[in-house]
């Protein structure tokens, strides 16, 4: 199903309509032009959250959250429940429909959580934002480095040395998939 086409959303609006009161709805928006390693190329920063729209990655990112929130107010209206969830360096909660969701229309809970301390392969930082005072239960305080070292089950990066002498480091594609 693709989020973006007419069909997909019609779809996805189909779906919630046919959900149970409370029922819970979980989107992943695709954070490859709202996270930190786009930035440059995306240029979405706290003045620019919208990012150069000329690119096609940025706009079609910046429709899926214009939909996203469409889908929230939905869910709102039939009484139920909504995550979202994002890398914790994101941009995607200063986009300008999201912020209007979060100032006009209903309350939006945030919290920040390391996934690793819930079981997850990496230690990734995560954020999840929705409409239930709860999710605070969701941070389980700092990790620390012996137990991201315990506790870290993929490598999404490789840190080497160019010829130059300079450290860099290069992403592992499947490990960083794997760690969505």
């Amino acid at each position: 199903m693709d989020f973006l086409s007419v069909n997909g959303f019609m779809l996805t609006m189909w779906a919630i309509m046919n959900q149970e009161e409370h029922a819970l709805t979980l989107f992943a928006p695709d954070c490859g032009s709202w996270g930190l390693p786009a930035r440059s190329t995306s240029g979405r920063s706290f003045i620019n959250p919208q990012g150069y729209e000329a690119y096609g990655f940025v706009h079609r990112a910046n429709v899926m959250v214009s939909r996203m929130v469409l889908c929230i107010m939905l869910i709102l209206s039939r009484n139920a429940f909504y995550l979202v969830e994002q890398p914790a360096q994101s941009l995607l909660y200063m986009h300008k429909r999201r912020q209007y969701l979060a100032n006009r229309v209903s309350w939006v809970f945030q919290v920040y959580f390391w996934m690793a301390l819930h079981g997850g392969r990496s230690p990734k930082r995560s954020m999840f934002m929705g409409n239930m005072s709860s999710l605070g239960g969701l941070d389980k305080g700092k990790l620390t480095k012996a137990e991201r070292v315990k506790r870290t089950k993929i490598s999404t990066a490789r840190k080497y040395t160019d010829s130059s002498g300079k450290s860099r480091f290069v992403g592992n594609k499947k490990e960083l998939k794997a760690s969505q």
